[in-house]
């Protein structure tokens, strides 16, 4: 019998990860917490993450995910190159200024290995989540780019 999963679990998972690795520790959080955390049975968890380390990764993909909608919600194609900037940049300081918990977590493995590697074909698809009025309208001039 296959179980179906539910987005709203999946985030309680992801939020209460989020907490006890800010709280704790990555290392020192195991799942049996985590599950705890969110009340539910400790196989739960491996429904929707087979391992601790792909919620460790998932968790970091999709603060990114939440800080790149926040800041592309405040974009506009006719900014000129400088007001764009200073749109992301400001986006993203405000944006984890609203979210410390995930902050906090960014700055804990950010320079760590307890976040893998992104295969390039998960961030092409990243990449393209961007709807395509705001993924090229910011492209950097022609005459900014290298040629091959």
């Amino acid at each position: 019998m296959v179980r179906k999963t539910s987005p709203e679990k999946r985030a309680h998972f992801l939020n209460s990860a989020l907490k006890l690795f800010v709280q704790n520790g990555v290392q020192q959080t195991s799942t049996a917490e985590i599950t705890q955390d969110a009340g539910t049975a400790a196989g739960t968890l491996f429904l929707y993450f087979p391992t601790k380390q792909a919620l460790v990764d998932e968790l970091i993909l999709n603060i990114g995910r939440e800080q790149s909608e926040y800041i592309n919600a405040r974009l506009q194609p006719s900014l000129p190159a400088r007001e764009t900037f200073l749109a992301i940049w400001q986006g993203s300081i405000r944006w984890f200024l609203e979210h410390m918990d995930a902050y906090k977590y960014f700055r804990q493995v950010k320079d760590s290995r307890l976040v893998r590697p992104l295969p390039r074909s998960r961030a092409n698809t990243l990449a393209t989540t961007l709807p395509p009025s705001k993924r090229d309208s910011h492209k950097a001039p022609s005459s900014l780019t290298r040629s091959s």
